[in-house]
């Protein structure tokens, strides 16, 4: 990953902001995670936003599709203002999209917290916030 000694992102929220809506542009339809490839760290001294899309795609590795997709629908791109989906329906959103699983608000909670507190480590360790 690129290694820089100013981190890239002030928050997780604008990591993957940024992260999604670059998808839209350099991976559409791809998986979170799925374009990571290992490679040598190497210092980039003028990081851009393929530097910084490759960095913050390697974040979701460990994720379960259950995460990959509520962090997609939480700060994804829908119009050109941050939007924030209210929690309940959220909820409503994940029992129709994975009805085998048969979730509960509480569990729902629990692995948003897990995704974003996963997230947020790995961006620490990469040194982008």
């Amino acid at each position: 990953m690129p290694a820089v000694s100013v981190p890239r992102f002030k928050s997780r929220e604008a990591a993957l902001r940024l992260y999604f809506r670059a998808g839209e542009l350099l991976a559409p339809n791809a998986k979170p995670g799925a374009i990571y490839r290992p490679r040598q760290a190497k210092l980039n001294r003028n990081p851009n936003l393929i530097d910084d899309f490759m960095a913050l795609d390697a974040c979701f590795r460990g994720l379960n599709d259950l995460q990959l997709w509520m962090l997609r629908e939480l700060y994804g791109p829908g119009c050109f203002t941050v939007r924030r989906i209210p929690f309940a329906e959220l909820c409503e959103r994940a029992r129709r999209q994975f009805p085998a699983r048969h979730l509960t608000t509480h569990q729902i909670a629990q692995y948003k917290r897990e995704a974003l507190k996963i997230f947020e480590a790995r961006l620490m360790r990469e040194r982008l916030m």
